[in-house]
């Protein structure tokens, strides 16, 4: 684990020397993810800093994929029945044949 961050601050100390604004997230849990965002600097030293999406996301979005689902539910449940029951079909006839 050591060796990883001292990799890490290697290649972030890198980036800043050639003039590249660097942003990174780590988030630590069951598996670490680490996500570099970098973008180059211009000559004034403005860095520039990418959206995050969480600020545009909120619970009204999620709500709208939940009822466009459950509306999708009607329409594809007889589908999926129709086609394990065709599928258990064709399996049983297999076998009969190939039983007989």
């Amino acid at each position: 684990m050591k060796n990883k961050k001292k990799y890490i601050v290697s290649v972030l100390d890198k980036l800043n020397s050639k003039k590249i604004a660097v942003g990174a997230a780590v988030s630590t849990g069951a598996i670490s993810v680490m996500s570099v965002a970098a973008s180059a600097a211009d000559a004034s030293s403005n860095t520039f800093t990418a959206p995050s999406i969480a600020d545009a996301v909120n619970g009204a979005m999620f709500n709208q994929i939940l009822t466009q689902m459950t509306d999708l539910l009607p329409i594809l449940l007889p589908v999926v029945v129709g086609c394990l029951a065709f599928r258990k079909g064709i399996s049983f006839l297999k076998s009969m044949i190939m039983g007989a």
